[in-house]
């Protein structure tokens, strides 16, 4: 991988950590899987990470190897605050400095899509983020047609999630998809 390339896809998950943070989320590993799947989503790939539908719903072992050199070369850290939880990802106090500044231009251009998935899922934790980020893969990823086809499928696959759990999932993916659709729009077409 061009090393260019790997400091900027470094920095729009920094900038991605720095806004689930800053709008309260715990973030943990998991987490910030499946709000860069959103934001890989919602920005038509331009993220540049693959994801599988695996253990915990969307994931991208590319991903959690860039999570892990951004630990080695101490642009991140996992901080255990709490034994019962998972640890959660702090950036370094330098690390915004360093990348950002240099290495930006990927987190500028996603900016509308990392605020608006940041601001989305705040409030999540990991039960809630595996249910929206399969709804979203059988929604957008693997498209499957209507409510209840994509409600049966997630239950197929995530035999843990109740069906009054996928239809919530399905029925809020939905709307985060038809939220962003108004605010992405070129200002003409939101007119017409």
């Amino acid at each position: 991988m061009n090393t260019t390339l790997a400091f900027d896809k470094q920095a729009a998950i920094l900038r991605l950590i720095l806004q689930l943070r800053e709008n309260g989320n715990w973030c943990g590993k998991t987490v910030v899987q499946k709000a860069a799947y959103f934001v890989e989503i919602l920005s038509g790939h331009r993220f540049g990470f693959d994801f599988v539908l695996y253990k915990h719903g969307p994931y991208s072992f590319d991903l959690a190897d860039t999570m892990g050199v951004m630990n080695s070369l101490e642009y991140i850290k996992f901080e255990v605050s709490h034994p019962q939880y998972g640890p959660r990802i702090k950036p370094l106090d330098d690390a915004p400095d360093i990348l950002l500044k240099k290495y930006g231009g990927l987190a500028e251009q996603l900016e509308r899509e990392i605020n608006f998935v940041a601001n989305k899922l705040a409030d999540c934790g990991i039960a809630a983020v595996e249910r929206l980020s399969t709804a979203l893969f059988f929604t957008r990823q693997e498209p499957i047609q209507g409510t209840e086809s994509r409600i049966l499928k997630i239950r197929e696959v995530k035999p843990h999630i109740s069906e009054v759990d996928a239809a919530n999932a399905v029925a809020q993916v939905d709307k985060i998809l038809e939220e962003w659709s108004a605010i992405s729009q070129p200002k003409e077409h939101q007119a017409a």
